[in-house]
Order: C-alpha cells, then sequence, then structure tokens
C-alpha cells in the first residue's frame, strides 16, 4: 500500500452507494474498474464456524451464503492472488525459513523485500494514542485493496449497520494469503484491542480449517506500524510449539506459562464448544484491556492447539491429529519498543 492523494472514492459497492455514510476512502482512484465493482461481500453465520479442526463433521458444516466452494480459506486465497496480480503488493515472496536449535523448537524467516521496501513504521509513545488522520491510516487505501467486507448475518459484530469491517491487502507481506483485517473501519479506532476486533478475529478462526492459518495483533509499542485498528492474518508453515507445552491455571478458563517453560511469559485462553464462545470473547478482551489500562504492550496470537493441559511432561507433541484442534489465544505482555 503506497501512500499516495487523490479524488476521493466511497468505501462500498459501486452499484449500491452508501449515501447515508460521510466515510470515504481517500487513496487514489482505480485504473482497473473492473476489480472494484467486484470487490465480494463474504457473509457467513454461526452454523459456519468449527470449533474442532480434527472433527471430520466440520467439512459437512460449510453452508456459508456464498456456497460451499467458495470458504473463507477459498475466497480469501483467490483474492490474495488475484491482487497480486494486479501488483497490489510491494515484491514477490522470496523467503528462506530456519528452525532454531534449542528448547523451543523456534522457526525464523529472513525476507529481505519487507526489510527494504515496506512502508517505515510510526513511532509511539503510549499504549492508548488517539487516532489522527494526519497520519497514515486505512481510509487512504485504494478500493481495489480492498480484498473482500466481511459481515455475520445471524450474529453480526456490532448493531450499527452502517459499520464495515474489511479485508484488505498487506502490501508487504510475509508470507501468501498474509492480509489486515480492518473492524469497524468508518470507526477510525485506534491500535487497542477492543472486543469487535477480538470477536472478528475469533470468527475467521472459526471459518478456517487449516491449522496453519493464524490471526495476530500488535499493540502501540508492541511493533504496530499503524494506529488504526487492524489485525492481520497469515498461514505459517510451521507450527509453534507453544501449542505443545504444559500451562498453569491461574484461574478457571486462564492459564499462564512462565520462563523457562516457555522464553516469554503468555496468557492462554481457549475455545472448547460453541457455548462458551461469548465467554471466551470476553475473558480475551478483559485481558488485553487489564493490560492496556496499564500501558503494558503486548502482542497477542491466534492459533489452533491441542486442549491446554496442567499436567504431565512439560512437552507433549500430538503427533497423528488424535487430539481436537481448538481455537486458542496466547497474549504475550512484553516491554515497549518505540
Amino acid at each position: 500500500m503506497k501512500k499516495t492523494r487523490g479524488p476521493p472514492v466511497f468505501l462500498g459497492d459501486a452499484r449500491r452507494p452508501r449515501s447515508m455514510s460521510s466515510f470515504a476512502l481517500t487513496g487514489e482512484p482505480d485504473v482497473n474498474s473492473e476489480h472494484k465493482l467486484t470487490t465480494p461481500i463474504f457473509t457467513y453465520t454461526t452454523k459456519d464456524f468449527c470449533y474442532d479442526n480434527h472433527d471430520a463433521n466440520c467439512n459437512d458444516q460449510k453452508d456459508s451464503a456464498l456456497g460451499p466452494e467458495h470458504d473463507f480459506q477459498t475466497l480469501l486465497m483467490s483474492r490474495w492472488n488475484e491482487s497480486k496480480k494486479h501488483k497490489a503488493m510491494n515484491y514477490d515472496l522470496n523467503c528462506m525459513y530456519k528452525l532454531l536449535p534449542g528448547d523451543y523448537n523456534l522457526s525464523i524467516q529472513l525476507n529481505v523485500e519487507r526489510g527494504q521496501l515496506r512502508r517505515k513504521p510510526m513511532h509511539f509513545r503510549n499504549i492508548e494514542e488517539p487516532f489522527t488522520n494526519l497520519r497514515w491510516n486505512f481510509t487512504k487505501i485504494k478500493q481495489s485493496e480492498i480484498l473482500m467486507y466481511l459481515r455475520c448475518a445471524d450474529k453480526p459484530l456490532t448493531s450499527d449497520p452502517l459499520d464495515r469491517h474489511l479485508l484488505i491487502v498487506n502490501a508487504s507481506p510475509l508470507e501468501r494469503g498474509h492480509s489486515l483485517v480492518v473492524p469497524c473501519v468508518n470507526r477510525s479506532l485506534p491500535q487497542v484491542l477492543n472486543e469487535v476486533s477480538i470477536k472478528q478475529a475469533t470468527d475467521l478462526m472459526l471459518l478456517t480449517r487449516d491449522d496453519n492459518f493464524h490471526v495476530l495483533f500488535n499493540s502501540l509499542l508492541g511493533h504496530a506500524s499503524v494506529n488504526h485498528l487492524h489485525v492481520h492474518v497469515l498461514f505459517w508453515p510451521y507450527e509453534s510449539d507453544l501449542i505443545n507445552r504444559r500451562f498453569e491455571m491461574v484461574q478457571p478458563d486462564v492459564y499462564v506459562i512462565r520462563q523457562p517453560d516457555w522464553f516469554v511469559p503468555a496468557f492462554a485462553f481457549q475455545l472448547i464448544k460453541a457455548e462458551d464462545l461469548e465467554s471466551f470473547n470476553r475473558r480475551v478482551t478483559k485481558c488485553a484491556k487489564f493490560l492496556t489500562k496499564r500501558n503494558v504492550a503486548h502482542n497477542v496470537f491466534f492459533t489452533r492447539a491441542q486442549p491446554l493441559r496442567t499436567d504431565g511432561p512439560l512437552h507433549s507433541e500430538d503427533r497423528f491429529g488424535k487430539l481436537p484442534s481448538l481455537v486458542t489465544v496466547y497474549i504475550f505482555p512484553r516491554r515497549s519498543v518505540t
């Protein structure tokens, strides 16, 4: 996403102008009008959710409004590849990986082009800084950078029908499919994890049957580069060994892991069944707010993991996929990076 200026382009389907909204994109107009006119609205319902990726019945639940052949992952990759053809990314992915020796089985990536060509990250002084339109934000993207609009038909993220939730191109990707979700883009919210963004992240995890799919959030002073609420979605080719570790329960449904069991401490939350969805989102939200109010920078990692356990060996890997694969959130408090 390059910083550009030009006439305003109104957010929404060109065939259905959103006249009641004053929100507009300010990026340059599209030369590819066909791409603009066909930006899809991905509509899903809670019936599409898969709570255990190792449950064979999940494959029978793909009855979203777009049809079984257009589930979220399929549409995401199709739109991402289309945007790549239209040069929406700053570079072609040419990455190398290395698995590090040691107790934590970490993987690292060499991505030279991202280091050289990505937009220079902004600097911040506090975890909570007000949104300002004077700095770069996601209202300045081009319409062609929108991969899709996101909409839950039976359980909307908010009560305001004017709220728009976007999935947009990450112009400097880490991997194929690496994109950004911008909840309530019309509200111009600062980069503070809130209940709406957590709900959206959880929904996308439940819509995706691939255990390599993740959602990530960086707070201000925690490597966030833009002060406009967003989360990352991407597929990573190596699983984190964190999902195999033993945890300690500190409260009902709240877990922690400490050093040296993991190289940094983390809180953990896990969603086991549909009946727990709302309470799960509330617990994650409460933890994020706790850190934010105390001005503690943090990173958040949504993934799939085996059931959290508090006994047995420190490391226990489910090599044959016999255990459930559940949506799990790890929150890492950290030192501030300015």
